[in-house]
């Protein structure tokens, strides 16, 4: 195990858990425990872990190469994950989440940003509910060609004139009702 703090932290391959927290940057390799990573005003990479991450960070880009579940949170930065084999769960106030393979139930929202998950269960029939909410941005979701499911969009403030939702399936549209007009 690895408790790390100061001023920036790069280190190697770690065969067990690491606790690390910094004011600046924080880099790793492989990490055979869990994660648990604060940079109060850096980036955080984290090439693998063979557990649960929980990394935080107030302005700075979170990268995961490979991990067994994440929960990421950033002030002001983009999240992103090579592959993550369990629950994800991220929030940015200001940046792009973006999770190239996720197997599992997906969490994820930004302010002012936009989505790409790319869902590649292991167990199709598995808890795989997906949750995700862009303030400002874009919203993308590849699904696997055979699986079921029920899919609900919303777009709460359209922007002016521009395509709302697109789909490579059929779609049925509900309009929200609108209030009578006065006479």
């Amino acid at each position: 195990d690895a408790e790390l703090r100061g001023r920036s932290i790069d280190v190697g391959d770690i065969a067990g858990n690491a606790e690390l927290q910094t004011v600046g940057a924080i880099r790793t390799g492989a990490i055979s425990g869990r994660v648990t990573a604060d940079a109060t005003g850096g980036t955080i990479f984290i090439k693998e872990a063979r557990g649960e991450v929980q990394v935080s960070t107030k302005a700075g880009d979170i990268s995961i190469g490979d991990a067994a579940r994440i929960n990421a949170k950033s002030g002001g930065g983009n999240i992103l994950s090579r592959r993550v084999r369990g629950p994800f769960q991220g929030h940015t106030d200001s940046g792009d989440i973006r999770l190239e393979s996720a197997a599992a139930w997906v969490e994820g929202s930004t302010g002012y940003g936009n989505i790409f998950v790319r869902l590649v269960p292991d167990n199709i029939d598995g808890d795989l509910h997906v949750n995700l909410e862009a303030g400002v941005g874009d919203v993308t979701i590849y699904l696997p060609q055979r699986m079921k499911a029920t899919v609900e969009a919303t777009v709460d403030r359209p922007a002016f004139s521009a395509q709302h939702l697109i789909s490579d399936f059929p779609m049925s549209a509900m309009a929200p009702a609108r209030p009578p007009q006065g006479l």
